[in-house]
């Protein structure tokens, strides 16, 4: 279980710059930089409730595809701590793993 901080506040999931989720999946397959990731559970809430049932435990399940990164361990992240935040790459999606780190 990864510890993660997420300031993407347009997010359903996000409360209190936490995830409310029990998992999370970083797609960025051939991402060599943090820009090439997303975070594939991101769900804007524009027009959306906030995810008011769930409370954000601090530690969650990272499911990750970027296998360029350091922290990439059988698909998923052994990192101790990642950041999920706004990206200003918009091909990849609104929101980017800040932790990512090449090989």
């Amino acid at each position: 279980m990864t510890n993660l901080g997420c300031c993407v506040e347009n997010c359903v999931h996000n409360q209190d710059n936490m995830c409310c989720r029990g998992s999370i999946k970083v797609s960025g397959k051939s991402a060599h930089d943090a820009g090439g990731t997303c975070c594939s559970s991101f769900q804007d809430c524009c027009g959306s409730a906030k995810n008011s049932t769930h409370h954000p435990d601090g530690k969650i399940e990272v499911a990750c595809d970027a296998t360029n990164c350091m922290y990439n361990t059988n698909m998923m992240c052994s990192a101790g701590h990642i950041d999920v935040k706004h990206s200003s790459n918009t091909v990849h999606g609104e929101t980017e793993c800040a932790t990512f780190k090449m090989n």
